[in-house]
């Protein structure tokens, strides 16, 4: 059984000016997709994830990185 696609004017229902990116700057955070438990991530992979998150985070922050994932899923860098 197929379902029906939905019409381009039900698609376009609701949205507004600012909605109508948000999928370009939408951020998910490695909690939401629970990559933080994920072992096989390499460290390279891992800094790759949290420096396209938070952009204005240096290299100093990310020393530690067992403190740093801690703080992360603590919500320290999260957007106010």
């Amino acid at each position: 059984m197929s379902k029906m696609r939905p019409s381009e004017k039900e698609l376009l229902e609701g949205m507004t000016p600012s909605t109508v990116h948000a999928n370009e700057i939408a951020n998910v955070a490695s909690g939401e997709l629970g990559l933080e438990q994920n072992d096989s991530l390499t460290e390279e992979e891992k800094m790759r994830l949290v420096c396209s998150r938070f952009l204005d985070i240096t290299e100093d922050d990310l020393m530690d990185g067992d403190y740093f994932f801690t703080e992360l899923d603590s919500g320290k860098y999260d957007e106010a």
